[in-house]
């Protein structure tokens, strides 16, 4: 069997990062570091951790692990945890590893910052309606824009644009408007 290149650890691939903020996604990054370069699976981290690791005396599921390295409802203990995981017995180097996170831990907790790409999600959302809109929806045929399906008129809820669409296509876009306005009143 081959040996793994030196900084990559045995184990599953890890997945997508879910903090709630910026910031645990970059704590949770930096773990998963610490991990690889030790060479630590989140198996072999759970065999490692004890009660003594964390304020309520129980170690977490291997499961909760897995969210924990994920940034999901990752916790300060849980992190000094990995860090003593994977420097057993070495105070400073542990402290060496600590002092950059705590920073960003204290960020997370006072001054969180939005995750980014949310923009760009909307933007592709957008782009998707559009082309969905010029290639499904010829103007003919539809009763309103598909771009309105997302909002829907004022007092609609989404069944009831569903049900119109289906209901005046064909009819133009007015006619589907008006038939909206009842259900405002």
């Amino acid at each position: 069997m081959a040996a793994l290149p030196e900084s990559r650890r045995a184990g599953l691939p890890w997945g997508v990062l879910r903090g709630a903020d910026q910031e645990l996604n970059e704590i949770a990054k930096e773990l998963r570091t610490w991990l690889d370069d030790a060479g630590i699976t989140v198996a072999a981290l759970h065999g490692r951790l004890t009660p003594d690791h964390f304020p309520d005396g129980v170690v977490p599921a291997q499961r909760k692990l897995y969210d924990f390295c994920a940034g999901k409802d990752l916790t300060w203990a849980f992190v000094e945890a990995v860090a003593d995981a994977c420097t057993p017995g070495d105070a400073p180097a542990q402290e060496q590893k600590l002092s950059p996170v705590r920073q960003m831990w204290e960020t997370a907790r006072t001054n969180p910052s939005a995750l980014g790409g949310g923009g760009e999600l909307m933007e592709a959302k957008d782009r998707v309606i559009a082309a969905y809109e010029r290639i499904y929806w010829p103007q003919s045929a539809a009763p309103w824009p598909v771009s309105s399906l997302r909002d829907g008129p004022a007092g609609c809820s989404s069944a009831d644009v569903q049900r119109r669409r289906h209901d005046d296509r064909g009819q133009g876009r007015r006619q589907g408007w008006a038939r909206c306005s009842w259900a405002s009143t």
